[in-house]
């Protein structure tokens, strides 16, 4: 049989509190890390679709066909939309 002293139990709690502390420190990063990519990539589509209505007079409609995001442009070259290659979460 095993036998541990309080020692050992205090020692485990230490490691297994050191661990649970870097795990939800990294957690806090990654989710860090991934709202700045967001507020990017968001401002960048905001500037396109400003641009795209504004200077191109283009009008520029967000729609979600068959559980993916798409982006109608419509104007003076026609009708386009772009899709998304991820499935979003949300569907019609």
């Amino acid at each position: 049989m095993f036998r541990f002293t309080i020692r050992d139990v205090l020692w485990l709690t230490v490691v297994a509190g050191v661990l649970m502390a870097w795990w939800i420190d990294h957690a806090r990063q990654m989710v860090a890390n991934h709202y700045t990519e967001m507020l990017d990539w968001r401002f960048r589509a905001e500037a396109l679709e400003d641009y795209l209505r504004n200077d191109l007079s283009e009008k520029v409609t967000y729609g979600n066909s068959g559980g993916y995001g798409s982006v109608v442009v419509e104007g003076s070259r026609g009708t386009r939309i772009y899709h998304d290659r991820i499935r979003s979460t949300a569907s019609k």
